[in-house]
């Protein structure tokens, strides 16, 4: 960062966020250290270690100088239990514009930092890109995981490469400058994403891009961004999709109101429709009762009853929170606008240094 701009050199910081995650680093950090990248793209890896108990850091350390130190490595020590903590502290320690968030399961494909340094290069307008993962596991996914694939960060995210609506965190690169203004204009991300793994708290990556999208930027999809997306045993398991998906059913409501936002919606959601739909998933609990008590693992009925279930806890809170949500976010999404707008006045493009990529700001 230049000062108390928000304006970083062309680079990627890669940022790897960990919780014990010894046993499935590895093979991350060797096709990160198989990246093709020319000379003139600097890299440099972060890994943020969100409350490991099983040595992770100092294993990834180890690994990666035997693997020869191609880039410049970092770990970081996160307290604060949450993937978005530790998110939003490596992208607080990262030096370049691009950053890529690699999850410690994910194995990039050795064309992947030059094709995301390029993306953002050609497309100034976009401040979050996506690519496409590959389900990688131990043991045949079941028969039922195609149907919920798209939760678990596998598959194309469109049918073609262009704009796109959100992509997912998993191999998803941002723009350092932008998520410098939103957290400096007030944003604050609702959700925590996972914890450790006993809690699942999804929405987290869906919320940056609707962030950016409502403070006037774009989001890119790219299907020659592609990586192997490892799973473990424990979540091809049908207890652990439903929990997953039970974060996402939690997520809605606050996307929702981003969606409205965006849109610019004549009729705003009103306490008065949240309790209507109150009254809609009550009824339906009720109406999926039986066919839950029937179904098996993988029937879809289990996870619509899942969702009824946590909207009949949660809409009532709701009720009375919305009209509050709504005034903070177009608080802090006026306020990122105005920070933009004083940057371009007070920093015409031409007084920028050569090496700084600050268009996206323009």
């Amino acid at each position: 960062m230049t000062g108390q701009l928000p304006i970083y050199p062309k680079g990627i910081s890669v940022i790897i966020c960990c919780y014990n995650s010894k046993t499935r680093i590895s093979k991350t950090l060797e096709a990160l250290a198989l990246q093709d990248v020319p000379k003139y793209i600097p890299i440099e890896i972060l890994l943020i270690d969100n409350c490991s108990t099983d040595g992770t850091a100092i294993f990834s350390e180890e690994l990666w100088n035997s693997l020869g130190n191609p880039f410049s490595f970092r770990t970081i020590q996160e307290n604060t239990p949450g993937v978005a903590h530790a998110r939003r502290r490596g992208i607080k320690e990262s030096f370049y514009e691009y950053i890529l968030h690699c999850d410690d399961d994910n194995f990039l494909s050795t064309s992947y930092l030059k094709i995301l340094f390029e993306l953002f290069s050609q497309h100034p307008e976009v401040a979050a890109i996506g690519g496409c993962g590959e389900l990688i596991s131990d043991i045949p996914p079941p028969a039922w995981f195609p149907s919920v694939s798209a939760g678990y960060a596998i598959g194309p995210q469109a049918k073609t490469t262009g704009y796109v609506d959100a992509v997912y965190g998993a191999g998803m690169g941002m723009r350092h400058s932008v998520m410098d203004l939103l957290y400096a204009g007030g944003f604050y991300c609702q959700f925590s994403g996972r914890v450790g793994t006993l809690k699942l708290v999804a929405g987290e990556d869906s919320e940056f891009c609707f962030a950016m999208r409502i403070t006037g930027h774009k989001i890119w999809y790219d299907e020659r961004l592609t990586f192997f997306h490892y799973m473990t045993n424990n979540r091809l398991q049908w207890e652990y999709t439903r929990k997953l998906f039970e974060g996402f059913y939690s997520a809605d409501f606050y996307l929702s109101i981003y969606m409205e936002i965006l849109y610019k919606v004549e009729k705003p959601i009103s306490p008065y429709f949240l309790f209507r739909q109150w009254l809609f998933y009550l009824k339906h609990y009720f109406h999926l009762l039986d066919k839950y008590k029937n179904s098996k693992p993988g029937d879809v009925v289990q996870l619509e009853f899942s969702k009824s279930k946590i909207l009949i806890r949660e809409l009532p809170k709701r009720i009375f929170k919305i009209n509050a949500i709504r005034k903070d976010i177009k608080s802090w999404q006026n306020q990122v606008i105005a920070l933009k707008e004083k940057f371009i006045q007070e920093h015409p493009r031409e007084t920028l240094p050569a090496d700084i990529d600050a268009d996206i700001l323009f």
